[in-house]
């Protein structure tokens, strides 16, 4: 059994901590009779303990935006990542969200160059919509990534024409 002693004195006055509400697999952790907030406060505590990230997988969107920010606040924004779906509701709509776009990217971006460090460090809240959505493969994502720096000096028909190879529109 693992030790959740070191959360005792943290927690102590808000809720008890037993080990009968913990299962742990080898790599997984199952917490069971938690209310409110209190699970974003066991994340904090545990947080960088086991020098990997953290993934909180939930069954809804509102119970994983409520869990990523009570953890950004305790641990900081640089700390905790969001990994939406793309779409407004459900895949069943279609209604791509761009923002969640950059979110997932953002997420995949980190896993892509995550190493040893403090990247190790973070915490990804998520929910089960969002981990159906299909992700293209590492290699195709970085074949396809078009890097510009600043002060580069692009024609626009040769962005205009990446982009048509890329599947976009006018």
């Amino acid at each position: 059994m693992h030790n959740i002693g070191n959360l005792e004195p943290i927690l102590q006055g808000y809720f008890s901590v037993s080990e009968d509400k913990f299962e742990f697999s080898d790599k997984s952790c199952f917490v069971k009779g938690l209310s409110g907030s209190s699970l974003s406060f066991i994340v904090a505590a545990m947080h960088g303990s086991s020098g990997k990230p953290t993934m909180l997988v939930f069954n809804e969107k509102e119970e994983a935006a409520y869990a990523f920010s009570d953890i950004s606040t305790l641990l900081g924004m640089d700390r905790v990542f969001f990994f939406p779906s793309s779409y407004k509701r459900s895949i069943q709509f279609n209604q791509i969200l761009s923002e969640a776009i950059i979110q997932r990217t953002d997420v995949l971006n980190l896993l892509r160059q995550m190493g040893d460090g403090e990247n190790q460090k973070t915490v990804i809240v998520t929910y089960s919509d969002a981990l159906f959505e299909k992700i293209p493969l590492r290699n195709i994502l970085k074949e396809n990534i078009l890097t510009i720096s600043k002060g580069e000096r692009i024609s626009t028909d040769f962005i205009t024409e990446v982009l048509f190879e890329y599947g976009f529109e006018r």
